[in-house]
Protein backbone atom coordinates (compact mmCIF):
# COMPACT_ATOMS: atom_id res chain seq x y z
CA UNK A 1 0.00 0.00 0.00
CA UNK A 2 3.13 2.70 1.04
CA UNK A 3 4.14 2.01 -2.17
CA UNK A 4 1.27 3.07 -4.56
CA UNK A 5 1.20 6.08 -2.21
CA UNK A 6 4.82 6.97 -2.58
CA UNK A 7 4.77 6.26 -6.42
CA UNK A 8 2.00 8.56 -6.54
CA UNK A 9 4.43 11.24 -5.40
CA UNK A 10 5.82 12.75 -8.55
CA UNK A 11 9.58 13.71 -8.75
CA UNK A 12 8.42 17.26 -9.12
CA UNK A 13 7.04 17.40 -6.00
CA UNK A 14 9.44 15.55 -3.93
CA UNK A 15 12.14 18.22 -5.68
CA UNK A 16 10.29 20.74 -4.01
CA UNK A 17 9.42 19.55 -0.77
CA UNK A 18 13.29 18.27 -0.74
CA UNK A 19 14.33 22.40 -1.48
CA UNK A 20 11.84 23.78 0.39
CA UNK A 21 13.23 22.33 3.27
CA UNK A 22 17.14 23.13 2.37
CA UNK A 23 16.38 26.33 1.60
CA UNK A 24 14.81 27.09 5.33
CA UNK A 25 11.65 27.70 3.13
CA UNK A 26 9.52 25.33 4.76
CA UNK A 27 10.87 26.44 8.63
CA UNK A 28 9.94 30.08 7.55
CA UNK A 29 6.34 28.71 6.53
CA UNK A 30 6.25 26.84 9.82
CA UNK A 31 7.22 29.32 11.69
CA UNK A 32 4.48 32.02 9.75
CA UNK A 33 2.02 30.11 10.90
CA UNK A 34 3.28 30.29 14.54
CA UNK A 35 3.41 25.83 14.38
CA UNK A 36 5.85 24.29 16.70
CA UNK A 37 7.87 21.76 14.87
CA UNK A 38 5.74 19.16 17.66
CA UNK A 39 2.60 20.70 16.01
CA UNK A 40 3.71 20.40 12.08
CA UNK A 41 4.73 16.95 12.57
CA UNK A 42 1.29 15.61 14.55
CA UNK A 43 -0.05 17.62 11.21
CA UNK A 44 2.29 15.66 8.83
CA UNK A 45 1.71 12.37 10.84
CA UNK A 46 5.92 12.25 11.15
CA UNK A 47 8.14 12.83 14.21
CA UNK A 48 9.14 15.72 15.43
CA UNK A 49 12.97 14.82 14.77
CA UNK A 50 12.19 13.92 11.42
CA UNK A 51 10.78 17.43 11.02
CA UNK A 52 14.18 18.27 12.89
CA UNK A 53 16.24 17.23 10.51
CA UNK A 54 14.45 18.14 7.24
CA UNK A 55 14.77 21.77 8.37
CA UNK A 56 18.41 21.45 9.21
CA UNK A 57 19.43 19.52 6.57
CA UNK A 58 20.61 16.33 8.09
CA UNK A 59 18.10 14.35 6.70
CA UNK A 60 16.13 14.96 3.25
CA UNK A 61 11.91 14.01 3.29
CA UNK A 62 11.27 10.88 1.51
CA UNK A 63 8.21 8.52 0.52
CA UNK A 64 5.23 9.14 2.25
CA UNK A 65 6.18 11.53 5.17
CA UNK A 66 7.58 13.53 2.20
CA UNK A 67 3.96 13.50 0.54
CA UNK A 68 2.64 14.61 3.74
CA UNK A 69 4.90 17.21 4.78
CA UNK A 70 4.53 18.58 1.51
CA UNK A 71 0.63 18.46 1.65
CA UNK A 72 0.90 20.51 5.53
CA UNK A 73 2.77 22.93 3.96
CA UNK A 74 1.10 23.82 1.22
CA UNK A 75 -1.94 23.92 3.16
CA UNK A 76 -0.14 26.57 5.51
CA UNK A 77 0.62 28.51 2.22
CA UNK A 78 -2.50 28.70 1.16
CA UNK A 79 -4.33 30.29 4.30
Amino acid sequence: MQTATVAAMNAKDLVRVRRMAATGAARAIREEAGLSLAELAEAARVHKVSVFRWEHGSRRPRGLAAERYLKVLDELVSR
